[in-house]
């Protein structure tokens, strides 16, 4: 029994060091700021491939806007060439309606109404362009405001997710 109880001395001796070299303080300290440091990262790369996704999609949003106005500015280059061919041929429908009016010879009169209608007719089928070619501008402004909205918000919110992380601590205080 004696060696028994010297053998369970000597045992708590030899393992008594062990258990002081256990200390919990300074490890888990260690490990929170650890733990805190790669939660951070995490946030931080979420940030950034949200930031990224949005850049992605401002991108593509101000491609649509710009592709949207050239067709506006084409459109309304189309329409304004057609408007000036329309005055054009007006002016020239009301010139020669005056010199048939004024012609006393019955064949050069007979030709100048024929020479009046087709330019009437003319003018008819300018009209009707310039009546669809001004829906078409409207439909086009219509888009182009659509787009510039779009990226009005994605500039929005890519404004805000910077705020948010300029704002936020890049990393955690150091230890």
């Amino acid at each position: 029994m004696q060696n028994r109880t010297v053998l369970a001395a000597l045992l708590a001796i030899a393992l008594s060091p062990l258990c002081f070299a256990q200390s919990g303080g300074k490890d888990a300290n260690t490990q929170a700021a650890i733990l805190a440091e790669l939660r951070s990262i995490h946030e931080d790369l979420r940030a950034a491939q949200a930031m990224q996704a949005l850049l992605v999609e401002w991108q593509m949003e101000q491609g649509m806007v710009n592709r949207a106005t050239d067709r506006v500015e084409e459109a309304r280059s189309k329409l304004i060439e057609i408007q000036t061919n329309l005055k054009v041929a007006t002016a020239h429908v009301s010139e020669v309606e005056e010199r048939s009016n004024e012609s006393t010879k019955p064949d050069e009169q007979v030709q100048l109404k024929a020479e009046v209608e087709r330019a009437q007719a003319g003018v008819a089928a300018l009209k009707a362009e310039v009546q669809a070619r001004s829906s078409a501008l409207d439909d086009l402004q219509r888009k182009l405001r659509n787009a510039e909205d779009d990226l009005a918000n994605t500039q929005d919110e890519l404004n805000a997710s910077i705020q948010k992380t300029s704002k936020a601590p890049s990393s955690p205080p150091s230890r």
